[in-house]
C-alpha cells in the first residue's frame, strides 16, 4: 500500500516559502492589521450552518472522543469574523486581522496532502469604500512584494449573487449548485448550467 500523500519540503523550498510568508507578514503589520491563529479543529456546525461558503463534502471530518463531528480548519474567515462578534458585538469599532494558515480539504488534489497554506485579510468594522480600497491596494503591494508583475484582481460582492438569483427564480437545489460554481469559479461548468435554464439570452450573458 502506497503511503498517505502529503506535502514535503526540501530546504531549498521552505525557505523560499519562509521568506515568502515573512513578506505578508512585514505588508500585513506595515497596513496595521493584527496577525491572529485560527483553531486546526473547528465544530462542523461553525461551517454547515453558514450557506455559500464551504461544500460540505469538502471538509475534511473527523468524531472528537466526546461524540463531536469536528472538522480540519477548511477555511479561515468564519473562525475571524467569530472572534470579532465576541471581541466586539456591535462592530463600533474597526477591526483588523490578518492570517497565513494552512487550510485543508478534499477538493484540493491529493498529491499535496489536502492542505493549501492561505493568507489574507480581514477589515471589519468599516463600510467605507476606502476600506476597499485599502484592501485592494494591500493585495497589490503583497503580489508587487512578491516580485510578481502579471496579475489580475478579482473582485466579488454577495449582494449582485443574491440580485441575480432573485431575478432568476431558482429551485432551491439549483441555487446550491450555482453559488457553488460561482465561489469555485467554474466558469465551462456555469455556462453548462445557464444552458439547461429556459431564460433570456441577454441573462444568461
Amino acid at each position: 500500500m502506497e503511503p498517505y500523500p502529503k506535502p514535503f519540503l526540501n530546504i531549498q523550498e521552505y525557505d523560499v516559502q519562509e521568506s515568502f510568508i515573512q513578506v505578508l507578514k512585514n505588508r500585513f503589520k506595515q497596513y496595521g492589521f493584527n496577525q491572529v491563529k485560527a483553531p486546526a479543529f473547528e465544530t462542523y456546525d461553525l461551517y454547515s450552518s453558514v450557506q455559500g461558503t464551504i461544500a460540505l463534502d469538502d471538509m475534511i471530518k473527523f468524531i472528537s472522543p466526546d461524540g463531536k463531528v469536528l472538522v480540519l480548519r477548511p477555511d479561515v474567515t468564519i473562525p475571524i469574523t467569530q472572534l470579532a462578534i465576541s471581541q466586539n458585538d456591535e462592530f463600533e469599532k474597526e477591526a483588523r486581522y490578518s492570517y497565513i494558515l494552512d487550510v485543508f480539504r478534499t477538493s484540493f488534489q491529493a498529491k499535496y496532502g489536502y492542505v493549501k497554506t492561505q493568507a489574507g485579510v480581514e477589515l471589519l468594522g468599516n463600510p467605507h469604500a476606502e476600506a476597499d480600497m485599502e484592501v485592494i491596494s494591500l493585495a497589490i503591494d503583497c503580489l508587487l512584494d512578491l516580485e510578481f508583475t502579471n496579475f489580475k484582481i478579482e473582485m466579488g460582492h454577495a449582494g449582485v449573487v443574491n440580485e441575480i438569483l432573485r431575478m432568476l427564480s431558482l429551485s432551491k437545489e439549483q441555487e446550491d449548485q450555482f453559488k457553488q460554481l460561482i465561489i469555485s469559479k467554474n466558469f465551462t461548468g456555469l455556462e453548462e448550467f445557464l444552458s439547461r435554464l429556459d431564460i433570456e439570452p441577454s441573462m444568461k450573458e
